[in-house]
């Protein structure tokens, strides 16, 4: 991961601090002379001897500045700041009418703002040389830049104008009491000046132009971190989907396992059902079935006397029987007056005949045994 500058800019040195963007940790420390009017050749110097970090935050001198107490309208710090931009001469003893602006970060309730001043061009000029390392995200006074070094508490009971008079050295006892542990006193503007790349706009001492290039680069730092965050979900939702879908080709395994294991089994299962369906088919047709030999008994007692039987046959549950007797009809109306024999009804017409001289009359009876 790329790490984070700020860099202090006095008239004769910068001064570099590199942390670790997540856990702050400081990994460089540096030191070299510079001609203010020549930047890129300490930039060119930076970018040999250091990798390019992601973002630069610049501290400026107060050498370089103007600064004045300026009373405004009630307002919003970005539209103080506009007030003072508008005509910045009128606010800033020999400043030009094109020079760049910032207000310093004061409590709300302030009436008076402390503001800075310095020419464009040059400004621009810096901006432009270290852009070369690296996109250059915030820039503000190194009086600024140390007292953001300052703990929240303090920072509400100090001002920025306290620490105007500051050398930069770490001489002043209030400046000394802010040394990081590790980090030389000389190095809290530089380190500070980190602290402004995520600054408010109101306290930038960045042109228009270059505002609008910082915009530009954060929202592609938004654009490309949605992107990334949408690749995650992404991933993970493929991750999740692929894990899901091993997970069931292990199940599918295990199953068609348990299945070829248990197939014997089945079948056997599956016929002893069988078999008992059949069995219980068998119990159920046997139930409603009267018993053949009762039902010949009570057909043989109500046959009339002389009545004699040629044949008896049983299918799909009724009965038929043929024989002849001296009175067909007799015995046809025998059947249908016992409560034993049910649907009692005649198959064939009744023919008359002389057996050994005595008459005879055939007869053919369909009936179905009472349960």
């Amino acid at each position: 991961m790329k790490l984070v500058a700020g860099v202090e800019l006095t008239p004769t040195h910068v001064r570099v601090v590199m942390r670790h963007p997540i856990t702050g940790a400081v990994r460089v420390t540096h030191e070299a002379a510079w001609a203010p009017s020549r930047p890129h050749l300490v930039v060119a110097t930076l970018r040999a001897q250091w990798p390019a970090p992601a973002r630069i935050g610049l501290a400026v001198d107060q050498a370089f500045l103007r600064t004045a107490a300026v009373t405004l309208p009630p307002a919003s710090p970005d539209h103080r700041r506009a007030m003072i931009a508008l005509e910045p001469d009128r606010f800033f003893l020999g400043a030009s009418r094109t020079a760049t602006v910032a207000l310093a970060p004061s409590p709300t309730t302030a009436t008076t703002d402390l503001a800075f001043a310095i020419d464009t061009a040059q400004i621009d000029a810096w901006i432009d040389a270290f852009g070369e390392w690296a996109p250059v995200e915030g820039v503000e006074s190194a009086a600024v830049a140390r007292w953001r070094m300052l703990p929240a508490a303090q920072q509400r009971a100090k001002a920025v104008s306290e620490y105007l008079d500051l050398d930069g050295e770490g001489s002043n006892a209030a400046h000394a009491n802010r040394t990081e542990a590790g980090l030389p006193p000389k190095f809290l503007a530089a380190a500070g000046a980190i602290l402004a790349i995520d600054a408010a706009a109101h306290t930038q001492l960045m042109s228009s132009s270059s505002m609008a290039q910082r915009r530009r680069r954060r929202q592609q730092y938004l654009g490309a971190a949605l992107l990334t965050v949408i690749a995650a979900v992404a991933v993970v939702v493929a991750a999740v989907d692929r894990a899901r879908e091993r997970q069931l080709e292990v199940i599918d395994v295990a199953l068609a396992r348990q299945e070829a294991l248990t197939a014997p089994v089945q079948r056997d299962l599956d016929r002893l059902t069988q078999l008992a369906q059949e069995r219980d088919a068998v119990a159920t047709i046997q139930a409603s079935r009267r018993d053949p030999i009762a039902t010949l008994g009570a057909v043989s007692r109500v046959l009339p006397r002389g009545a004699t039987v040629m044949r008896v046959r049983m299918e799909a549950g009724g009965w038929q029987i043929d024989g002849s007797a001296t009175d067909a009809a007799a015995v046809i109306r025998a059947f249908e007056q016992d409560a034993r024999f049910t649907e009692v009804r005649v198959l064939t017409a009744t023919t008359r005949f002389t057996d050994q001289g005595r008459a005879r009359e055939s007869f053919s009876i369909g009936f179905h045994a009472a349960p």
